[in-house]
């Protein structure tokens, strides 16, 4: 950041230089980019962000001289850079530019579902049901692989707790209920 501002970015009103970010503080920012940004383009030295932004369908400019996901140069979400004099170029060509492509489409925001959906579908229940996950060192509760499926389930659902996992009593002992098939 220093090293940044050193170069007298920090002077420029339309550029916001931040600190780096967690990861979910990091989405909340690559979601909200179009509003509080006027160009809605990240600029970044990592190349760590290429699903992030073409999922929320933020324009990415990288300053880096490779890709692992070259689908994000093919669909035209990514640029990749590797000086800095040709940025404001490459910004100025995006800028009001409209959103033309679609997310691949792995990347459609239901990925969680159709896991769920496959390992319920490809797994028997002799292992949705067997031998726990994780117990507690008093073997007070138990998650099999089943209910940890069912929470999802019932998350993607859109239920603030998923029943599964909800705490029980049981011989006076606070127990977790064990996930229905």
């Amino acid at each position: 950041m220093r090293k940044l501002a050193s170069w007298g970015l920090s002077r420029i009103d339309s550029l916001s230089l931040l600190p780096p970010q967690g990861h979910p503080g990091f989405l909340t920012l690559i979601n909200q980019a179009p509003s509080w940004t006027r160009t809605g383009i990240i600029v970044a030295g990592s190349g760590g962000i290429w699903e992030e932004t073409t999922f929320f369908r933020v324009h990415c400019i990288t300053l880096r001289p490779d890709t692992v996901r070259p689908v994000t140069i093919k669909k035209g979400t990514e640029l990749m850079v590797l000086e800095l004099a040709p940025i404001a170029h490459r910004v100025n060509e995006r800028v009001g530019e409209q959103w033309h492509e679609e997310a691949p489409d792995p990347w459609d925001g239901h990925v969680a579902s159709r896991m769920v959906e496959r390992v319920e579908s490809t797994l028997p229940d002799s292992v949705l049901l067997g031998k726990s996950l994780v117990a507690s060192p008093t073997g007070g509760f138990r998650v099999t692989l089943g209910s940890v499926l069912a929470a999802a389930r019932s998350r993607l659902a859109g239920q603030r707790r998923p029943p599964s996992l909800l705490p029980v009593r049981m011989g006076g002992r606070l127990n977790r209920a064990k996930a229905s098939p």
